[in-house]
């Protein structure tokens, strides 16, 4: 039998809001200074908002713009660097919530060394998935180009093979690492093993767990998409498509009463979105760790 209930953990984001509805303005005011704070250094530092409009008019202008973000290449560094920090925030409240429920204070939010810890076992997650990615790109064209000179048919039937080869094997190790970020806030060491050898043997029941997450928080971002439309059409009528589409082109317009309301709506949602997507994971840890005899420091 297994250690992981599938569908009880997937529903572990709905659990955490309904046992603490009261953190949830506090996530909400933290998705909305994070998302406000990140457009205003994006702006200030020289980004520019690349209007799909114009791409989808004038496909021409496609290669203009990419080359432009090199102009801008600072903004973008800036705005990932924030995002790093804000995810660190998230995971760390999530975390909290599932291994620490008694220190909800401020909705589980803390900026201290748990996340730092979770900021170094990000970069280091990144590192090994961006090589690991990268290397089986290699491979995959390798292999594709080897077999093309056998004829188109053999290098199609090569690739395909090799791409679903590589998929799963990305699949694999995100699955094994995924409780990297948990047993590091729980433990205080950064450390790829504890979660290799938790997962070890489990690896359907967890992808099973994390699909059924992600299809429910699929289901909740529509809704919430179809209620800031409803918002938007209450509230601006026939600007609606404005509201929806365009983004803020200097810090000025993004004080403007429709840039904050877009942001607020958009805050929400995220307040939404972190438990359902943030806490599988640790509530996933918990159980095995759990079922090793042990319990979360």
């Amino acid at each position: 039998m297994s250690d992981i209930a599938v569908t009880d953990t997937a529903f572990t984001g709905f659990r955490v809001v309904r046992e603490n509805p009261w953190a949830l303005p506090f996530w909400a005011l933290a998705a909305f200074i994070f998302s406000l704070a990140m457009s205003g250094v994006y702006l200030a530092a020289g980004g520019k908002i690349i209007d799909p409009q114009m791409l989808q008019a004038d496909p021409s202008q496609t290669q203009a713009l990419l080359a432009e973000l090199a102009n801008f290449a600072p903004a973008i560094l800036a705005t990932a660097a924030m995002a790093l920090v804000v995810n660190c925030i998230a995971y760390g409240a999530m975390n909290r919530a599932i291994l620490r429920p008694r220190d909800g204070a401020f909705g589980f939010l803390r900026m201290g060394v748990d996340e730092l810890r979770l900021l170094g076992a990000m970069l280091l997650l990144a590192i090994i998935f961006f090589s690991a990615y990268f290397g089986l790109v290699v491979v995959v064209a390798f292999c594709t180009g080897l077999a093309a000179l056998g004829g188109k048919a053999v290098a199609i039937i090569v690739g395909a093979v090799t791409v679903a080869t590589a998929i799963c094997i990305l699949a694999i190790l995100a699955v094994r690492l995924s409780l990297v970020l948990a047993s590091t806030f729980d433990t205080g060491k950064i450390s790829l093993g504890a979660s290799w050898a938790l997962t070890r043997g489990r690896f359907w029941p967890i992808l099973g767990t994390y699909f059924l997450a992600t299809a429910l928080t699929a289901v909740v971002v529509l809704l919430a998409w179809l209620v800031e439309v409803g918002v938007g059409a209450l509230v601006l009528g026939p600007r609606l498509q404005d509201f929806l589409t365009n983004q803020p082109p200097t810090i000025g317009e993004l004080f403007k009463p429709i840039s904050l309301l877009r942001i607020a709506l958009g805050a929400v949602t995220s307040a939404l979105i972190w438990p359902l997507t943030l806490t599988p994971s640790p509530a996933v840890y918990k159980q095995l760790i759990a079922a090793r005899g042990a319990s979360p420091r």
